[in-house]
């Protein structure tokens, strides 16, 4: 069943074969086997979200036959029987990964699994759980209980009636398959789908395999593999079980879905590109049925400034242009002209196959402005000196690349999001932009001028203490490992100032001590004057010297007394 072009799923597992060859190669280190924790997670994860996303594929399913038997009675059965078989299925695979782990704790071959690791047909432990109980890099309880032999690998059932072999997993496994793919055959455009399913469940057996250097999959996967291997394998059997089941009930119920598509109710309805315009430019739509026959385009009529629907006649009341179509749409557009709120009536004509004429009203409502140039700062309503002013500017009524703005002074340049603004001197800048016309013609918006700061200083702190603090506990200074300094909250740039040097200051018998620090960590002289300080004592952090957009800065000393 090889062949064609290979699936996201199969590269992945194709990758973990790969992985794991070479980990039988050599001396497997338990870093490098922990990496099967990883895969095994990521695929329980994936298995639960597949659940959910059934769970509700499932739900809608069953709720439609039970209000229409008829239409989807059939797609609910075929969907229900495969939810049956695949939940078999993943309970046999959690029974497998249950009594190998059950064995690796030291229960008997022949005894019960313990209910701690297996209840209501659940593995209930993970593979990284099992990661702290036992050893994940076993290779002889797995290969024990599910393959034996490589050149004859086990079918039997084990002491306690349960069949936990690679054999019996494998044919359990192409019944699933065939179950799937005999399904998705029944339903049209799924060939591609029933490809993907023949490659992802391909299980080569011994016989299969012959000539080519290849090992059958029982063999290739189960024995002697590591305990993690196996497991994330296992689990990762039990997330495409899950996916396929997901892409059959897919397919059921669109195919469905697809056939009942039965237009009884009409609407008339108008989809604006914008409901705002600026005077010079056009106001353009969509006008179309809500639901309609393609064999059968309907007449869009738009009344005339002032021309109303008339609800008694179903009809306009005055004179109206017929709107040109593509297909069943009317392609609007209408010159704005004066200013303010603009509203316009029309009415669409049907007549359905072998049924009466209709008439279905529809309505255009939208608003015509002067162009106006709409400059905002996205982070304060001020340009700061030496960082990257992050700014929208827009027309409203003209897209961004009919935009065209410049700034007085510094440097303007388009970003990922929007433009940024970096500031050269002066206290003030003014934002201008040009727009293109309809005709192609550019007109002038008016400045809008902002003004230019200084970052502000920023606030140091000495093991949490800021300036406005008076005291600190002797704890805090005995941790204490250097000084820092923030922004503050109100501050709403991405900026992070770095401390550069400070001075520890204090006054012992009289006589001032100090020690001069470089960057922003205490030094040893530092250390020694804060040691032996004692309750009471008061010190001061003092010429802290902060890097900012400009270079250096002197910031607020600290005051302190230990507590």
């Amino acid at each position: 069943m090889s062949g064609g072009k290979e699936t996201s799923r199969q590269k992945m597992i194709g990758m973990m074969y790969l992985v794991l060859t070479a980990l039988l190669a050599m001396n497997v280190s338990k870093e490098v086997v922990d990496a099967f924790v990883t895969i095994d997670q990521g695929q329980r994860k994936t298995l639960a979200a597949i659940d959910g996303k059934l769970s509700t594929q499932l739900q809608a399913l069953a709720t439609n036959a039970g209000e229409n038997a008829e239409l989807y009675g059939a797609a609910n059965i075929s969907a229900k029987t495969a939810h049956s078989k695949a939940t078999e299925l993943i309970k046999h695979i959690d029974l497998i990964k249950a009594k190998t782990f059950a064995i690796s704790i030291g229960a008997p071959l022949e005894g019960e699994i313990p209910a701690e690791v297996y209840a209501n047909g659940k593995f209930l432990i993970g593979l990284d759980s099992v990661k702290a109980l036992v050893g994940i890099d076993n290779y002889d309880n797995n290969t024990n209980l599910m393959v034996k032999e490589p050149a004859n690998p086990t079918i039997e059932d084990n002491p306690d009636g349960n069949n936990y072999t690679g054999t019996v997993l494998r044919d359990k496994l192409i019944e699933y398959r065939e179950q799937i793919i005999g399904e998705l055959k029944k339903i049209k455009r799924t060939e591609t789908l029933v490809l993907n399913m023949e490659q992802t469940f391909d299980f080569p057996t011994a016989e299969e395999v012959k000539g080519t250097g290849e090992e059958q999959w029982v063999v290739k996967n189960f024995y002697h593999v590591p305990l993690a291997a196996s497991t994330a394998m296992l689990t990762t059997l039990q997330s495409q079980i899950r996916s396929a089941e997901s892409d059959l009930v897919d397919k059921l119920y669109t195919d469905v879905e697809g056939e009942s598509l039965k237009f009884n109710a009409l609407r008339g309805a108008s989809i604006p590109l914008s409901t705002t315009v600026t005077q010079g430019g056009d106001f353009e739509a969509d006008v179309f049925m809500a639901a309609f026959d393609d064999a059968n385009p309907p007449e869009v009529r738009l009344g005339n400034i002032g021309v109303r629907f008339d609800s008694t006649t179903m009809d306009l009341d005055g004179e109206y242009e017929i709107i040109p179509m593509e297909g069943v749409t009317g392609k609007l557009k209408i010159p704005a002209g004066g200013l303010g709120q603009q509203t316009r009536d029309g009415v669409i004509y049907f007549k359905p196959v072998g049924g009466e004429l209709r008439k279905e009203p529809f309505y255009l409502d939208y608003l015509v402005l002067a162009p106006q140039l709409i400059v905002s700062p996205t982070k304060m309503n001020v340009f700061y000196k030496g960082l990257p002013n992050p700014v929208n500017i827009s027309v409203p009524g003209f897209t961004s690349d009919k935009v065209f703005p410049v700034a007085s002074a510094g440097s303007l340049s388009k970003g990922s999001e929007g433009y940024v603004m970096n500031i050269g001197k002066g206290n003030t800048v003014n934002i201008s932009a040009s727009v293109e016309l309809p005709d192609g013609s550019k007109k002038q918006m008016a400045p809008v001028p902002f003004r230019v700061k200084r970052v502000p200083d920023p606030v140091p702190s000495f093991s949490q203490a800021k300036p406005t603090d008076n005291v600190i506990s002797g704890l805090k200074v005995k941790n204490a490992k250097g000084l820092r300094a923030d922004m503050g909250d109100d501050f709403e740039f991405d900026y992070t100032p770095i401390v550069t040097s400070f001075k520890i200051v204090t006054v012992v018998n009289g006589e001032i001590r100090e020690a001069k620090c470089t960057g922003n960590t205490l030094n040893a002289a530092s250390k020694g004057i804060l040691g032996n300080m004692r309750k009471g004592q008061k010190f001061s952090i003092e010429e802290i010297m902060v890097k900012m957009p400009e270079g250096n800065r002197k910031v607020s000393s600290i005051s302190l007394r230990i507590i």
